[in-house]
């Protein structure tokens, strides 16, 4: 669907536009670091036209996450980078403030949960009950449609042919079993990753391992709140990371 696809390639710019500057130490003349940041700002308005909020929220914690890593320069200017977003691209201040501040009925402000997670926090009990009667071998593949949990959903007038949510996905269809293998491939990747890209006097290492940190750490956090962990075509580049 539409907004499947929308927030799948939000989350995939949201770690190209870090690996961008990840791959400036292979860069032998000014021009070509020239080009990385350009090629950096140009992916990152990219993703600011998706209006993925995970992936908004995943762009913010990659590249906090490689500053305190590595990039502890960029730290100073981190603040200023709000400030330019809601002055330069007021429509990703709006959207993700959707939701906040909302007047109620009776003349209070709210907040509506709703709104805010797109009625996930409707579909998510229903999908956390549904793996907690089998939390060990879950359902198998499709378990959203393949235990009628879709058409429960429907009823209520709620379209979730999937979790929106990686984890609950994973846990749903293959159990804590398929789970913590998973999860374990996921992390070990990323401790990897990171160990090259501490690497300090081999620029090969530094700008793979920034690289795939970028694009790991762009899936496991937009994975809150969409993707998924089997393979799709928005992970492609991360895969071949």
């Amino acid at each position: 669907d539409i907004g499947y696809s929308r927030v799948n390639m939000s989350m995939m710019l949201s770690g190209a536009s870090w690996a961008m500057l990840a791959a400036v130490p292979l860069a032998k003349r000014r021009w070509q670091v020239v080009l990385a940041f350009a090629l950096f700002a140009l992916i990152a308005y990219a993703q600011a036209l998706t209006g993925g909020r995970m992936g908004y929220v995943a762009w913010g914690l990659v590249g906090l996450a490689l500053c305190v890593l590595r990039w502890r320069r960029l730290l100073l200017v981190a603040p200023l980078v709000p400030l330019v977003i809601a002055v330069a691209l007021p429509g990703v201040t709006e959207r993700m403030l959707q939701g906040f501040a909302q007047t109620h009925v009776t003349g209070q402000t709210v907040t509506d949960d709703t709104l805010v997670t797109s009625d996930r926090t409707v579909a998510w009990p229903y999908v956390i009950d549904r793996i907690m009667h089998s939390p060990a071998l879950g359902y198998g593949r499709l378990a959203m449609v393949r235990t009628g949990l879709r058409d429960e959903l429907a009823a209520i007038g709620q379209s979730f042919p999937h979790p929106h949510n990686a984890y609950l996905e994973c846990l749903l269809d293959n159990g804590l079993v398929g789970f913590a293998p998973v999860m374990a491939f996921y992390l070990l990747a990323l401790v990897y990753a990171t160990r090259l890209f501490l690497t300090p006097r081999d620029p090969w290492c530094a700008a793979v391992g920034g690289l795939t940190c970028a694009l790991v750490l762009a899936l496991l956090v937009a994975s809150l709140g969409s993707q998924t962990f089997y393979p799709r075509e928005g992970s492609v580049g991360m895969w071949a990371a």
